[in-house]
């Protein structure tokens, strides 16, 4: 993973986001995690964690699964699934400045997306698909979908900007989620910044995360908000998430 903190993730928010991390293991930014729990926790099983923030009460407005808030945390259950969107999507599908679906080369993508797949590919197959597309690259910003589907690189903002799109693209309402997720890798448990997508389809919305991990396994995620604004000022929403989210992490137990 790359070493890039909180702090300078806010700052190079402004410029939409240049990516600080290398390899297929691009987090948007890396956290302080300790394990405070009297018995080692259950990875198999959702956790509960302690998240420090300078602002625990606009984060926990924002959080799912919130079990008590304090001066300087936020306690919250989280797990595979925890998701931030909630309730039926607004709508059909659109496209916008971010999620281009509509743009020719997101277009191109469809069409090889279906050939090999079919008219309704299911998310395994979308998240295979994105996989096979890109390349893992800690050289882009924050691209919207057709920059993506141009240069074919990226990290985990590229992969769940590209998933949304194709969801779209078949009609499937979706969103790019900006959070935290807690992972094992090489053995260790760790807590990075990273952007992953949330699709509705059959009546519920899924987590989808098309980012590899390198071997690593995923364990809790965390979302902190939504990419509300799809529109060309998006740089500025992800400042705002930035600038009162978590600052570390505590793994306390497992949740109930």
């Amino acid at each position: 993973m790359g070493v890039c903190s909180r702090v300078a993730a806010l700052i190079v928010a402004a410029v939409l986001l240049p990516s600080c991390a290398t390899a297929q293991r691009q987090p948007l930014y890396v956290l302080d995690l300790k394990i405070t729990a009297e018995h080692a926790p259950d990875l198999h099983r959702p956790l509960r964690l302690r998240l420090f923030s300078d602002a625990p009460q606009e984060l926990a407005g924002r959080l799912p699964g919130v079990v008590s808030v304090a001066a300087d945390h936020v306690v919250i259950d989280a797990g595979l699934g925890t998701l931030q969107s909630r309730g039926a999507p607004e709508g059909p599908p659109r496209a916008t400045f971010v999620i281009d679906y509509d743009a020719a080369p997101v277009a191109q993508l469809v069409r090889d997306l279906h050939l090999r797949y079919g008219a309704s590919p299911s998310n395994t197959e979308l998240i295979r698909f994105v996989r096979a597309t890109l390349t893992a690259s800690g050289g882009r910003s924050f691209d919207v979908a057709s920059q993506v589907a141009t240069h074919k690189a990226g990290d985990c903002s590229e992969h769940a900007v590209l998933l949304a799109a194709l969801a779209r693209a078949q009609g499937l309402p979706a969103r790019v989620a900006i959070g935290t997720l807690v992972a094992k890798i090489d053995g260790q448990l760790g807590a990075f910044g990273h952007a992953w997508t949330e699709i509705h389809r059959d009546g519920a919305w899924k987590l989808v995360d098309a980012t590899p991990l390198d071997g690593g396994t995923p364990v809790a995620y965390v979302p902190e908000g939504l990419l509300e604004d799809e529109g060309p000022g998006y740089g500025l929403g992800m400042m705002m998430l930035l600038s009162s989210g978590i600052l570390r992490v505590e793994v306390i137990g497992n949740a109930p």
